[in-house]
């Protein structure tokens, strides 16, 4: 099923994208702790959340759409 490869290469599309976030979010509070201003990169981590959010909704629709043609079979 050429599906399941979509499934497990948006898998790894998340994954890298939660780890991007949590790292934003790390370098976030080191920068509040040296009193850095944090406006530019917490500008950036919410377009890397926006980013997950869409790879997370496209892998909820191909695991709709491949249990959809599951059942079909």
């Amino acid at each position: 099923m050429p599906h399941v490869g979509m499934l497990e290469n948006v898998d790894r599309q998340v994954a890298e994208d939660e780890r991007i976030v949590v790292e934003w979010g790390d370098l976030i509070g080191r920068m509040r702790a040296e009193g850095r201003d944090v406006t530019l990169a917490c500008q950036l981590r919410d377009v890397f959340k926006s980013n997950l959010v869409a790879r997370r909704s496209s892998r909820d629709q191909i695991e709709k759409m491949i249990a959809g043609r599951a059942q079909a079979i």
